[in-house]
């Protein structure tokens, strides 16, 4: 299955472009130009990564995202932050 908002993330990080604009105006041929032309030339987000030494986690390893939420809005709060409601 594919995972659309992580698709619409990446090609928002490599090219700057905003998600309504990648979703009105990129297609899946579009997108695999653009991936093979990446492979060769990386972005330089991605160019970093690998520098620096850091490995992706596969999807499935991925943390939840309400629960990172949570834990941020926690953070916020104990350093004297203040939360709407």
């Amino acid at each position: 299955m594919i995972d659309w908002g992580y698709l619409y993330a990446h090609i928002v990080a490599c090219t700057g472009w905003t998600l309504q604009h990648v979703r009105w105006h990129m297609d899946l041929p579009s997108y695999a130009a653009m991936s093979r032309y990446w492979d060769a030339h990386p972005p330089l987000h991605m160019m970093v990564q690998g520098y620096l030494g850091i490995e992706s986690r596969p999807a499935n390893q991925r943390s939840d995202e309400k629960s990172d939420l949570e834990a941020f809005i926690a953070s916020f709060r104990d350093a004297g932050g203040s939360c709407g409601g």
